[in-house]
């Protein structure tokens, strides 16, 4: 929670820690409850929130897909930035090579091996790095999201080093706007 309090204002870190983790109240699992094989898909997703249900065996959003009203937009399931290996959390965020070209921007000696899960990661990152480069980690990861949505929605690309020069700039700008909010307390 003092990462989140770290990162965010406070009526963002208000926001952020009401969200319930359970709508049934029981312990929050990576289980999507909108499907029987537990994974999440844009069709459930769009049922659930539309409130949508079953009539008679007739599904009633059906004929929503076949609309001409709005482009449907195309999911490849390939990384955006190395085209080859499919877009996974573990390999957005670590194991691409452009993520570890970012990583290696980060710092020059952080030579990461492949990463078979992100828990895993993150868990020695947490247990291994100091606070700071915690930090410039999760700015980072951030960097790499917003640089893998300009890509697919913009059509814009961005080098591993103006990504993590970028990235550097807000911590290093967050951290003397705390400083200057710390001191003028």
């Amino acid at each position: 929670m003092d990462l989140i309090r770290d990162l965010f204002n406070p009526t963002d870190v208000q926001n952020i820690l009401s969200v319930p983790t359970s709508m049934s109240g029981g312990f929050d699992t990576p289980y999507w409850m909108g499907e029987s094989h537990g994974f999440y898909t844009v069709k459930s997703g769009y049922r659930i929130a539309a409130g949508c249900r079953d009539r008679g065996g007739v599904r009633v959003w059906a004929g929503v897909w076949d609309f001409d009203i709005l482009p449907k937009v195309p999911c490849n399931p390939l990384c955006v930035f190395c085209g080859v290996e499919p877009e996974t959390m573990v390999h957005l965020f670590a194991n691409c090579p452009f993520a570890k070209a970012c990583w290696r921007e980060v710092d020059l000696g952080w030579r990461l091996g492949d990463v078979a899960s992100i828990e895993e990661w993150v868990e020695e990152m947490w247990d291994e790095l100091p606070r700071t480069m915690i930090e410039m980690v999760v700015v980072v990861c951030w960097a790499l999201w917003e640089a893998r949505n300009n890509r697919v929605w913009n059509m814009h690309a961005v080098d591993s080093k103006s990504l993590v020069m970028h990235a550097n700039i807000y911590v290093n700008n967050w951290r003397v706007a705390r400083q200057q909010n710390i001191v003028s307390r």
